[in-house]
């Protein structure tokens, strides 16, 4: 397996799931996305450039982004939940941790990083990004579910010809090499690693337009660089949620 870059903090940021008078967002369904998350503590620590307000961004809440899960087993909890938490420490990764491949983690897939991209930047062919969104939403995370062998329980979702997301997708790489390790470099598509008091959240996608280095995490001696497939020492990060 390739080398992938991981990108911490030496303090994580914070990020709040959905917003007064909300759960997950308006335009949550079913097991998954699409979830409204607000980067929180500090403010503006994530660079939400890529997005579009509107559209992928600022929906209900200014400052905030739409999102998918990663994970088929590990939990996203609604806005208000002070019990299990809705305001969780973020890192972000080049890879998945935990959920079902346990701490050494599981770089993003091509297809995940090549559709999500096409998503912020409310480009994606055939996804409908008016009122009515929830039947995309639902298509869209499944796809997400195929393509990093995940589903809701544990059960991994299977190819759907009729789903437009698994096919264009297996249209551009085939089946099998849409499945392959992406460089989070190239699609500037990478995992949030939740975690609330410690305990294992969700992984969630993020967005930052490419640049050939890293995501715009703000400087300041917060950020490093850590290469190389040496997660283990991260299990207690987090990986994709589920509702």
């Amino acid at each position: 397996m390739a080398a992938s870059t991981l990108l911490a903090k030496e303090m994580p940021g914070q990020i709040q799931v959905g917003y007064e008078g909300t759960q997950y967002g308006i335009y949550q369904s079913g097991r998954g996305g699409e979830f409204t998350l607000l980067p929180t503590n500090p403010e503006g620590w994530l660079d939400l450039s890529g997005y579009v307000t509107g559209t992928t961004s600022d929906i209900g809440l200014e400052g905030t982004f739409q999102t998918f899960c990663l994970e088929g087993k590990e939990i996203i909890y609604p806005y208000g939940d002070t019990s299990n938490g809705y305001i969780y420490d973020a890192v972000i990764n080049a890879n998945a941790v935990e959920g079902g491949v346990g701490p050494i983690g599981d770089p993003l897939s091509k297809g995940t990083s090549w559709l999500y991209s096409q998503f912020a930047k409310g480009e994606l062919d055939g996804y409908n990004y008016g009122a009515g969104r929830a039947n995309s939403a639902v298509a869209l995370q499944n796809a997400i579910w195929w393509l990093e062998g995940e589903g809701p329980d544990g059960n991994a979702v299977a190819y759907d010809v009729n789903n437009t997301f698994m096919k264009a997708v297996a249209g551009v790489y085939g089946e099998d090499g849409a499945k392959e390790d992406a460089d989070p470099n190239e699609w500037g598509v990478w995992a949030l690693n939740l975690t609330f008091n410690s305990q294992l959240r969700q992984d969630v996608l993020y967005y930052c337009p490419p640049s050939g280095d890293t995501p715009g995490v703000p400087d300041g001696g917060l950020t490093i660089f850590l290469l190389g497939l040496g997660l283990s020492s991260m299990a207690g990060l987090s990986r994709k949620f589920q509702k």
